[in-house]
């Protein structure tokens, strides 16, 4: 037998080396997007382009919140998280993250607003 470590590479704890961590870029802009929109369509139209890597650094309500009116924050499954729950009749006004769902700049849902992250392009 042998101990197998799953260690999240975005973990302020340090684990692992810092060529293989993740961290916070400094030159990240944090846009809310349109309902509707995908991230990789949000960060174009401020001549930027989504960096995916980071989407999971606001991945959580109080980023959410910060760029929402979010009337609470819950948990979901789905590819366009984290987001802002727009017009969907059961979820309308809800923040919406995840913890199991690989996030992605190309994803949208008609009914959701995104949150993202864009960088400045090459």
């Amino acid at each position: 037998r042998a101990p197998l470590l799953l260690v999240d590479r975005a973990s302020s704890r340090q684990f692992l080396p810092p060529e293989l961590q993740l961290i916070p870029r400094s030159d990240i802009l944090v846009v809310a997007g349109p309902q509707g929109q995908t991230c990789d369509n949000v960060c174009a139209e401020r001549k930027m382009q989504c960096d995916r890597d980071q989407l999971q650094f606001v991945n959580s309500c109080e980023h959410l919140r910060a760029h929402f009116k979010c009337k609470f924050c819950s948990h979901q499954v789905g590819a366009e998280l984290p987001c802002y729950s727009a017009a969907d009749r059961l979820t309308r006004g809800q923040c919406l993250v995840t913890f199991v769902s690989d996030l992605a700049c190309e994803t949208k849902h008609p009914n959701t607003a995104r949150l993202c992250t864009c960088k400045p392009r090459n």
